[in-house]
């Protein structure tokens, strides 16, 4: 089933154009070019499209309860947790298009004749981080901190775990939602956590197990 498009009426035409601008540049017909010649342009467009998701959900526009308590006059269970199902599937195929754009730049540096040139300068300026370029972590990155297993972000240069519901403050919305399509990033590098695990989710009274190659110093 298709998702919903967003309804736009409520933020600045600036958003909208770099909402637009992320799912233009990232259309499979052409996502690959954009990958390889600017990865971080599209990163920061992602980061401006999940941004606009709250202010732009369709069902949310049909509900008029209080959202910062989740309840109102009027309030409908279904609609509260239709309208974040409506923004975890957003979520979920923005970070595949970005996921889709880190292979296209790993092919950029492995399969193309400019790609393998920018792979040696790389290397000669001691860049090349095992294929682990700049670029291409801001967007692990990126996918990381919308991880609905373990999120985390970096600071200081180290990751620190983080709370993934910030738009779904309750558990009886958070119980609800559909999570076994939402997509996860795992990377080829070791994600070292410092501190505690805000996001471990606990099963059956268990903490859920680290996701490989995340490790908790």
């Amino acid at each position: 089933m298709a998702i919903p498009d967003p309804v736009f009426n409520r933020i600045p035409v600036t958003l909208k154009e770099e909402h637009d601008r992320f799912f233009y540049e990232a259309h499979p017909d052409r996502i690959r070019v954009y990958a390889q010649t600017d990865l971080m342009h599209l990163v920061h467009l992602a980061k401006g499209a999940v941004h606009t998701f709250d202010r732009c959900n369709p069902i949310s526009d049909t509900w008029h309860g209080d959202w910062n308590t989740w309840q109102g006059p009027g309030a409908d269970t279904a609609t509260v947790i239709a309208a974040r199902q409506w923004q975890l599937d957003r979520l979920s195929d923005v970070k595949q298009r970005i996921a889709q754009a880190i292979v296209h730049k790993r092919d950029y540096y492995e399969n193309t004749t400019l790609g393998k040139i920018v792979k040696f300068v790389l290397k000669c300026l001691c860049m090349w981080n095992n294929g682990n370029t700049a670029a291409i972590t801001k967007a692990e990155d990126f996918l990381l901190y919308w991880d609905s297993r373990v999120p985390v972000y970096k600071q200081d240069g180290k990751y620190t775990s983080r709370y993934f519901w910030p738009l779904v403050p309750v558990s009886w919305v958070q119980e609800k939602l559909n999570t076994g399509n939402f997509y996860n990033y795992t990377p080829n590098r070791t994600i070292e956590i410092k501190g505690m695990l805000y996001g471990q989710r606990i099963i059956n009274g268990n903490f859920q197990a680290l996701p490989p190659g995340f490790v908790r110093v």
